[in-house]
């Protein structure tokens, strides 16, 4: 019997890059026929865009390029976003790929561009964290190059980045520019509002630039919407190097955040987590990611309500492997951490997605969904990254698979719940090859996607050997009172299955069991799903009783 093997695949690390990453990989680690049979491979074909999703727009450049960091919902119904490169310098001599963008987009798609930035820009430019909607109504964000007085020319930039307020025209001001390493370098992060008003955020580099000089190894920072600047901590190593995730403000008032990696004489590890007291400035480690606990963690934390733990992912790391990823919680104090879920656990096929770039969004019914750059079902299909749920119990199922092309490919940003209970998000690829931003209705009439078996081979009435999982797809999350999708054997007294199995409300995917009795004939049976209408079917092999 053929052993399953491991599939290693890269995440882009720049825009470009990661058309190509995924197409190495396959090439790599090529699909036969024996392998797919061993993988429970689904017979039915994904759709070319799920019946629950729909791209609303697609980025052409002078709109903007590249979108990395999430959408929000203001307070006007609009959905507001940042793509780093893109707007009205879009392919003129200065640059091919422009230097940012804030939008605005309405539910079903209008985008109006409100700030093109370049490089004389006093807000600075390459905006790669999401915005925020404070309190007192604006909108604030950061950009990670450039700034006021920033040198103009081709040479490099003299700041480095800022802090800027917006309103609902596209109105910005500077709040503040990054001029001194010490006082940060590049933030890549949004901000968040603190209880006492002020935004607070990261830089993933600057700060003790006696540590990895001369760049310092990030910052956390606290400035007022008036200004006033101080820096709370300066990474070192061993507390964290390049926070890139947005921090979180948790229930008891304290922030909460993420470095990418820590460093220290005794080694490396995967990344740490920490929290930040706004009042003091007070810094508390909390986690240091150990083998097989993730990798990366890049994504932002996000707080579950019914047991106050934070939620989060890493891009790597994990029993899945290295490129794979994880979704873990933490309590606020720091213990007990947990790994819930080890994406890429299926013999390197990627059944599962793989590297989360993004966190965790909290929907309405309580659960959480979240998206990867790679991989989706079924495996023999184009498969170019997810949209997941995934229960505080761990419970996973993939809700829809990117296909490339003009639907999308490798999400990078985490999705934002509309005010009509439909999620947003944004991926890269689309018409153009310059993004998209695309919509998920997870309450969609779900529809029979396909049905596999694992293993696919059958010793007839072996009590080990004889016996297998079988798993119903359905393209769409299952209505209220779940989906009932009808089984049957083309050979009952040899392959038994249940009559009917029942995918549970808001799911995707369940399970069934399968059976045989003794037989001494080599046979091949066929099992039979119909829902909707639509039936698939999978095959198996049934070798004769030992």
């Amino acid at each position: 019997m053929a052993r399953l093997g491991m599939q290693n695949t890269a995440g882009g690390g720049s825009r470009t890059m990661y058309l190509s990453v995924q197409r190495r990989a396959r090439r790599a680690h090529p699909l036969t026929a024996a392998t797919l049979a061993l993988a429970a491979v689904l017979t039915a074909t994904v759709p070319a865009l799920a019946a629950a999703t729909k791209v609303i727009h697609a980025f052409s450049g002078p709109d903007g390029a590249q979108p990395m960091a999430a959408l929000i919902q203001a307070t006007d119904g609009y959905f507001y976003g940042t793509t780093p490169f893109g707007g009205a310098m879009y392919g003129t001599p200065q640059t091919t790929d422009g230097y940012g963008t804030v939008f605005r987009i309405g539910a079903t798609g209008q985008v109006t561009v409100l700030h093109s930035f370049d490089r004389c820009d006093p807000a600075g430019y390459e905006p790669r964290g999401a915005l925020i909607q404070a309190s007192d109504g604006f909108f604030y964000g950061t950009t990670a190059r450039g700034g006021k007085g920033n040198a103009c020319g081709r040479s490099l930039d003299t700041r480095r980045g800022t802090v800027f307020r917006m309103d609902r025209d596209g109105n910005i001001t500077t709040i503040h520019t990054f001029n001194d390493y010490h006082d940060g370098d590049a933030p890549w992060a949004g901000l968040v509002e603190g209880p006492d008003g002020a935004l607070y955020g990261t830089t993933r580099v600057g700060g003790d630039i006696q540590q990895a000089w001369p760049l310092g190894r990030g910052t956390v920072f606290k400035v007022t919407k008036g200004g006033d600047f101080t820096v709370l901590r300066r990474f070192t190593g061993p507390d964290g190097v390049n926070p890139i995730a947005p921090l979180a403000r948790a229930a008891n008032g304290r922030l909460y955040g993420t470095t990418n990696m820590m460093r220290s004489v005794n080694g490396s590890g995967g990344g740490t987590i920490f929290q930040i007291t706004p009042s003091t400035g007070a810094f508390k480690l909390l986690h240091v990611f150990g083998q097989f606990e993730g990798a990366g963690p890049r994504g932002r934390l996000v707080q579950h309500p019914a047991d106050g733990y934070l939620y989060g992912v890493t891009v790597a790391g994990g029993y899945g492997g290295a490129l794979a990823g994880v979704i873990y919680r933490i309590h606020p104090s720091g213990a007990p951490f947990e790994v819930i879920v080890h994406l890429g656990r299926d013999g390197g096929y990627q059944s599962t997605g793989t590297r989360p770039q993004d966190g965790l969004t909290l929907v309405d019914d309580g659960s959480f969904y979240g998206t990867t750059q790679f991989g989706g079902q079924p495996i023999d299909g184009d498969r170019e990254g997810t949209v997941f749920r995934v229960r505080r119990n761990g419970r996973f199922g993939i809700v829809h698979t990117f296909a490339g092309g003009p639907e999308g490919l490798q999400p990078a940003t985490a999705l934002v719940q509309g005010s009509n209970g439909k999620l947003y998000g944004m991926a890269y690829g689309g018409e153009h090859s310059r993004g998209i931003v695309y919509r998920y209705a997870p309450d969609a009439r779900a529809v029979l996607l396909g049905v596999g078996v694992k293993p696919r081979e059958l010793w007839a009435g072996d009590p080990a050997f004889g016996i297998a999982t079988g798993t119903v797809i359905l393209d769409g999350r299952a209505p209220a009172g779940g989906a009932v999708v009808g089984l049957t054997s083309s050979q009952p007294g040899l392959v038994q299955v249940p009559q009917t199995v029942t995918v549970a409300p808001g799911w995707s995917t369940a399970d069934f069991s399968v059976t045989s009795s003794s037989s001494d004939e080599e046979q091949t049976v066929t099992i039979t799903a119909m829902f909707g209408g639509v039936s698939r079917s999978v095959t198996i092999a049934v070798h004769p009783s030992f």
